[in-house]
Formats: structure tokens, C-alpha cells, sequence
């Protein structure tokens, strides 16, 4: 009995269950404007698909700062301000979204793909991401 406790005890030891820190800086809020939706994923379902956290954070600062805990990986971060609380971002006519709107990684014209996107968390760290 004590040889399977001692083998349990061994494999609950040797399993990363570790979290790193991910610190994200939002700058471009409306003041009281409803909630900023921070979706992370991490798969090629960016930014549409199924997110693997989602946040949700009241908007009564025009910044703010949001520390999750997530396992190291390869992700995508798509942040939106719901101004009508309607948990979409909402679009004109022409597919334009109308709400504030910002993604991680490198600053493109338009939605990027999963790969402009993704950044890679290994350990604790920090990244800034504009709305606009």
C-alpha cells in the first residue's frame, strides 16, 4: 500500500501544473462605456472560434491592467470594448467593427491571422494592447 501512495505521490509531482503570470495592458477605453472582453486563444480559431479564457473587466478607467494565470504556450489576444453589453463586437453594414477593438501581436491594418497575432508565453510577462 505504501509502494502506490508513494508511486501517486510521484506521478502528482512530476505533473507542470505551473501557471506563468501574463500581465495585459489595455490603453484606449471609454470611460463607462460597458465591459472590456479579453478573449484568449490558443489555436487557429482566432479571434472567432472557441476562446480558451475569457474576461470580462469594467471600463471606469481609460487604462487598465488584468493578470491572468495561464500555462505556458503559444496564444492569440483579442480585446474588445461592449458598449452595449451585448457580449459581440458589434459591425456596420460593411463588416466594420463600430465598437473599440485590439489584438496582440504585431499592429496590422485589419484582423490579423492567429500567427500575426499569437505571442508566446513562457514565464511570467507583460504585453500592451491599444483599442481603438
Amino acid at each position: 500500500m505504501k509502494y502506490i501512495i508513494y508511486y501517486f505521490s510521484l506521478i502528482l509531482l512530476s505533473t507542470n501544473t505551473i501557471a506563468d503570470s501574463l500581465k495585459i495592458n489595455i490603453h484606449g477605453i471609454t470611460l463607462n462605456q460597458g465591459n472590456v472582453r479579453i478573449g484568449i486563444f490558443n489555436r487557429q480559431e482566432f479571434p472567432n472560434g472557441n476562446q480558451f479564457e475569457g474576461v470580462i473587466v469594467n471600463s471606469d478607467k481609460n487604462k487598465l491592467s488584468k493578470t491572468l494565470q495561464i500555462p505556458s504556450g503559444s496564444y492569440a489576444i483579442a480585446i474588445f470594448q461592449d458598449t452595449n453589453n451585448n457580449k459581440v463586437l458589434d459591425k456596420n453594414f460593411f463588416g466594420i467593427p463600430i465598437e473599440k477593438y485590439g489584438f496582440s501581436g504585431a499592429d496590422v491594418f485589419g484582423e490579423p491571422t492567429f500567427d500575426e497575432a499569437k505571442i508566446i508565453i513562457n514565464g511570467d510577462q507583460t504585453i500592451s494592447v491599444k483599442i481603438d
